[in-house]
C-alpha cells in the first residue's frame, strides 16, 4: 500500500511542473500581446489546452489518495497544487458524484467542459475530466480558470509572442521529454519488480534514490516485497509443521491394533482406511478403496445384520457398534467389532467414521466358556451337571410315554495304577482315548457324559435289558482294542459297568446316579470287566447303607468337630526357607484313625454336605492364622477354596467376619482356585479374585496348566501365584517335553509379575531343574510332607488335635 506523504513540501517534479506552465501562460501572453489577430484566433484553444493539461495534472495527481478512499488526502493535494494558479476553484467528486474534497467556492451548477468564449462575466472558464487510475474511473475533476490573467497579459504579447512561443515551444519539448524519460525509467524498474514477484522472487528491491515521487512508490513496493518474504516463510513453517502432524497421526492410526476408516454411510464407500487392514484381512488398503468392497467382504450369513446395522444410522448422527464377520483373502471369517460414529461434514452431509476390531479370540473364548459350563474340558463330553439335567429331562420323557430309559456307569478298571505308573498327563491320555471310543461305539440318540475321574455315563432315551446288555459288549470290545490318541497307540483297558432302568429303578437323577454307583462297585468286586444290573436286594441295600453310614459319619464329625488340618510347606527354592503352608483337610473317624478327603468328600457333595465342610474349613484356617500371630509365631497359609464358592457372597461375608473376630492378617492368607473352576465361570471368577485382593488376601491359581488354555486364560484372572500342575513335575528329570512346558510357564508368570510354585516335588533332581527353569518355589513330599505341625513348632491353639501322617 502506498504511504501518505508527510508534510506540506512539494515536490521538485511538481514545482518544474508548475514553472514550466508558468513560463507556458507568460509566453503565450507575450503572443497575445503581439499578435491579436493569432491570440484572438488561438485564445479559446489555448485556455482549453492549458485547462486540459491542469486538470490532467491533478486527475494524477489525486488519484492514488482517491483510489485508497482518503479524502484528507486529497484534500492536502489540491491544497498543495491549485495554490497560486489561476484556478478559482476546484471539486473532486467521487464515482457517485459526491464531493470528496474541494478549493475555492464554485457556482451553484458550475458548466462542464464549456468553451472559453463562453465563460460568464466573471471570466472564470468551467472544465471537468475523469480521474482514472489503471484505466478504471475513479471520479470527476471539475475546475473554474480565471480568464483574467490571460486577458490582461493579451494585451502585452503583441511584440513578444512570437520569441516567447518558440521559447514555450522549445521548453515544453524538452520539459516533456525530460518527463518523459524519469518516468517511463521508474515504469520499467515497477514493471521489474512486478515480474520478479509473480515468478516468486520476493527478495528482488526497487532502488530508491532521493525523494521524488516515485521514491514513496519504490518503497512500497519494497516493503510489500519483504511482506510477502515474511509470509513466504511463515506459510513454509506452517506447512512443515502440518507435514508433521498428519505424519505424527499417520504413524498413531497405523499402530493402532485396530482399523480406522472413514467413508459414506450410504454407500459404505471407503475414503480413509489405516494401515492396520492390510493384517486384518489380507488385503492391500488400495483394495478397500474399491466400491462394494466392505459390503462385499462381510460374512454371507452375517450380511443382513450389517446392513440392517447400518441403515438405522444413515439419516442423523449418532453412535453404534456391531459384531460381525469378514471373509479373509485365504478364506477363512475374522470376528470383527466396528465401533461407528455418524457425523456431519463441512458441507452437512453425513460421514461414518469407526475402529474395526479384530475380536476374534475374543468369541472363540467366550464361546469356549458357555462350551465349558456343559463339557468336560479334557474329553469334551458332558460333565456331571449337564448330565445330570439330561438325566433328568429323559426321566420325564419316559414317564410322559410309558416306557423304560436306561443309565449305565462305566469306570476304567485299575486306572489309579495307570496315573501312578505312567503319570497324569498319560492318565489324562488314555480318558480322551476312552472317550472318542464310547462315542464311536453309541448310537446317536445315546447321551455320553464325563461324570468325573476315571467315570462315564451313558443315557439310552428307551431300552431294554437285551439292548444295554448288548450296548455293554460292544463298549467292552471296543475298548479292548489298543486305544489311539494323538497317533499314539496305548494299550487296551478294560471297564466295569453299572446299570439301572426309569423309571422303573427310581424317578429322581441323583437316586439313580447313586444306585447306578452301587451297581458299578459291584461289578468292580465280582472281578471287573463285566456289567451289573442294580436291584434292590440285600446287596444292593448293603452298599447303600454303606454309603448311607459315610453320610452319618460325615455329619456326627462335623457336630463332634473331628475334622483336622494337616500342614505342608511351600519352599523357597533359592534359600531353602518356608514360604507359607498349604492347609490340608482330614478326617477323624470314630476309632481314632485319620482318612484323607478322598475317602470322604465325594460322599460329602452327593448328599449335600459340602458347603457346610467348606465353611468349617475356612473359619478355622483363618483361626489357625489369627492365633498364630497372638503368640507372635504368625504363619501364612493357603487355603484350598472350592469352586462352588466362587462369587457368593455368603463366603465373603464369612470370611470378612472370621478374619475381623480371629484378628486375622489378610495378607498372610493366601485362597488357592482350580483353574477348571476359574475358567467354568471366568467373569464370576476374576470379580471373586478382584473382591478378595482388595480386600489384601492373596490368589493362587491351583492345577495350573491342565485341561485348559492355561496362557490365554491367565491374562483374565487377575492371580499373584500360579501352582503348576504335578503331572508336568513328577517327571522332569526325565520328560523333555515337561521341562518346555514348565519353562513357558515359568517365563510367562514372570514377565506378569506372577509367583510360581511346583507341585509334587518328590526329589532332589526335581527340585534344582524347577530353580533351573525359573520356578521360584516348591511343594512336595522331598521339601516338605503334611504335618499337624509347622516346622517353626507346634500349630498355635492347637491342642487336643490328633496328628496323623500321609497326604
Amino acid at each position: 500500500m502506498v504511504r501518505p506523504r508527510e508534510g506540506t513540501r512539494v515536490p521538485r517534479s511538481t514545482l518544474f511542473i508548475l514553472s514550466i506552465l508558468v513560463i507556458e501562460v507568460v509566453a503565450l501572453s507575450a503572443l497575445v500581446w503581439n499578435s491579436v489577430r493569432i491570440l484572438n484566433s488561438s485564445h479559446d484553444q489555448l485556455i482549453e489546452s492549458s485547462a486540459d493539461r491542469v486538470n490532467d495534472f491533478l486527475s494524477r495527481s489525486v488519484a492514488p489518495a482517491l483510489a485508497a478512499s482518503q479524502p484528507t488526502r486529497v484534500q492536502a493535494v489540491l491544497e498543495r497544487l491549485s495554490e497560486g494558479t489561476n484556478l478559482e476553484y476546484v471539486r473532486v467528486l467521487d464515482r457517485e458524484g459526491r464531493t470528496v474534497a474541494s478549493r475555492g467556492q464554485a457556482p451553484p451548477e458550475p458548466r462542464e467542459d464549456a468553451h472559453p468564449s463562453e465563460a460568464g462575466p466573471e471570466g472564470v472558464y468551467d472544465a471537468s475530466s475523469a480521474i482514472r487510475a489503471d484505466g478504471e474511473r475513479l471520479g470527476t475533476l471539475l475546475t473554474g480558470h480565471s480568464l483574467a490573467p490571460g486577458r490582461a497579459f493579451t494585451s502585452q504579447a503583441k511584440l513578444q509572442n512570437a520569441l516567447i512561443g518558440g521559447v514555450e515551444i522549445v521548453l515544453t519539448i524538452l520539459a516533456t521529454l525530460f518527463l518523459g524519460l524519469s518516468f517511463t525509467r521508474n515504469l520499467r524498474r515497477l514493471e521489474a519488480g512486478a515480474r520478479a514477484l509473480a515468478q516468486g522472487d520476493y527478495s528482488h528491491r526497487i532502488p530508491v534514490k532521493g525523494q521524488d515521487d516515485f521514491a514513496p512508490v519504490a518503497r512500497s513496493f519494497n516493503d510489500m516485497a519483504a511482506n510477502l518474504t515474511g509470509a513466504q516463510r511463515e506459510l513454509e513453517e506452517k506447512n512443515r509443521a502440518l507435514e508433521r502432524q498428519a505424519r505424527h497421526f499417520r504413524t498413531l492410526l497405523d499402530g493402532v491394533e485396530a482399523v480406522v476408516v472413514e467413508g459414506d454411510p450410504n454407500t459404505l464407500q471407503l475414503t480413509y482406511v489405516s494401515q492396520e487392514a492390510g493384517n486384518l484381512l489380507g488385503y492391500p488398503v488400495t483394495r478397500w478403496f474399491q466400491p462394494g468392497f466392505w459390503e462385499e467382504h462381510v460374512h454371507p450369513e452375517d450380511r443382513e445384520t450389517f446392513l440392517a446395522g447400518v441403515s438405522g444410522h444413515r439419516d442423523a448422527p449418532g453412535s453404534f457398534s456391531l459384531d460381525f464377520r469378514m471373509l479373509h483373502r485365504d478364506g477363512h471369517a475374522v470376528w470383527v467389532r466396528a465401533i461407528n460414529a455418524v457425523d456431519r461434514d463441512e458441507d452437512g452431509g453425513l460421514i461414518l467414521r469407526g475402529l474395526l476390531l479384530d475380536v476374534t479370540k475374543e468369541k472363540h473364548s467366550a464361546e469356549r466358556i458357555i462350551y465349558l459350563a456343559d463339557h468336560d474340558p479334557l474329553t469334551g463330553l458332558y460333565n456331571r451337571g449337564r448330565f445330570q439335567e439330561e438325566l433328568e429331562r429323559n426321566i420325564t420323557y419316559a414317564q410322559s410315554y410309558a416306557h423304560d430309559g436306561a443309565l449305565l456307569v462305566l469306570g476304567i478298571d485299575r486306572f489309579k495304577y495307570i496315573n501312578d505308573t505312567l503319570g497324569h498327563r498319560t492318565g489324562d491320555h488314555y480318558l480322551h482315548a476312552v472317550a472318542s471310543a464310547l462315542q464311536d461305539a453309541v448310537s446317536e440318540v445315546d447321551v455320553i457324559g464325563r461324570l468325573g475321574g476315571d467315570e462315564f455315563g451313558i443315557i439310552r432315551p428307551k431300552a431294554t435289558p437285551e439292548e444295554m446288555e448288548e450296548l455293554a459288549g460292544a463298549l467292552r470290545a471296543r475298548l479292548a482294542q489298543p486305544l489311539v490318541e494323538s497317533g499314539e497307540y496305548l494299550s487296551a483297558v478294560t471297564a466295569s459297568m453299572g446299570m439301572v432302568f426309569f423309571p422303573r429303578d427310581g424317578v429322581r437323577a441323583d437316586d439313580l446316579l447313586a444306585r447306578a454307583d452301587v451297581a458299578l462297585g459291584t461289578a468292580k468286586e465280582e472281578g471287573r470287566d463285566r456289567l451289573h444290573h442294580y436291584h434292590e436286594g440285600a446287596e444292593a441295600i448293603g452298599r447303600m447303607r454303606a454309603k448311607i453310614k459315610w453320610e452319618d459319619r460325615i455329619r456326627r464329625a462335623l457336630r463332634e468337630d473331628r475334622f483336622r488340618f494337616h500342614y505342608q510347606p511351600i519352599i523357597h527354592l533359592g534359600s531353602g526357607a518356608v514360604s507359607h503352608y498349604e492347609v490340608l483337610l482330614r478326617m477323624e473317624t470314630e476309632d481314632g484313625e485319620l482318612v484323607g478327603p478322598g475317602a470322604f468328600l465325594d460322599t460329602a457333595e452327593r448328599f449335600g454336605m459340602i458347603g457346610e465342610i467348606d465353611r468349617w474349613v475356612l473359619e478355622n484356617a483363618i483361626r489357625v492364622q489369627g492365633e498364630s500371630r497372638r503368640v507372635g509365631r504368625p504363619v501364612k497359609l493357603a487355603i484350598n477354596l472350592s469352586g462352588r464358592h466362587l462369587g457368593r457372597s455368603d463366603i465373603l461375608e464369612l470370611m470378612n467376619s472370621a478374619i475381623e473376630h480371629q484378628g486375622a492378617d489378610p495378607r498372610a492368607l493366601t485362597f488357592e482356585v482350580t483353574e477348571t473352576a476359574a475358567v467354568e465361570n471366568l467373569t464370576r471368577a476374576r470379580q471373586f479374585i478382584h473382591t478378595l485382593r482388595e480386600r489384601g488376601c492373596r490368589v493362587a491359581l491351583d492345577d495350573f496348566g491342565v485341561g485348559f488354555s492355561s496362557f490365554h486364560y491367565l491374562k483374565n484372572l487377575p492371580v499373584d501365584m500360579v501352582k503348576i500342575d504335578g503331572s508336568f513335575v513328577r517327571a522332569l528329570d526325565r520328560d523333555e517335553f515337561d521341562r518346555r512346558f514348565v519353562q513357558a510357564m515359568s517365563e510367562l508368570t514372570a514377565s506378569l509379575g506372577i509367583e510360581s510354585v511346583g507341585e509334587f516335588v518328590e526329589s532332589g533332581r526335581i527340585a534344582e531343574i524347577l530353580e533351573e527353569l525359573g520356578v521360584g518355589m516348591g511343594q512336595g513330599f522331598h521339601l516338605g510332607r503334611p504335618a499337624p505341625r509347622f516346622l517353626e513348632g507346634g500349630v498355635p491353639g492347637g491342642e487336643g488335635r490328633r496328628s496323623a501322617g500321609g497326604e
